[in-house]
């Protein structure tokens, strides 16, 4: 798997990268195959955007802690 951003946005996947925000490669958040994968699935970069932002948040919601007292 892996991680690529160029900052002149020339490909679909670095736009979405940049929509996202994940474009530190030290604090990656998803892989350049799993955009691909969602590019192929949806209309526009938006849509795209939007879909990978909604398994990221899936994705970080296992990592909550909730204590009740």
């Amino acid at each position: 798997m892996t991680f690529s951003y160029n900052s002149s946005l020339g490909t679909d996947l670095d736009r979405v990268r940049f929509l996202i925000g994940d474009t530190d490669n030290t604090d990656q958040l998803v892989q350049n195959e799993e955009i691909t994968f969602i590019l192929t699935q949806v209309d526009n970069i938006y849509s795209a955007a939007a879909r990978i932002c909604r398994a990221i948040a899936a994705k970080l919601s296992r990592n909550t802690d909730v204590e009740i007292e």
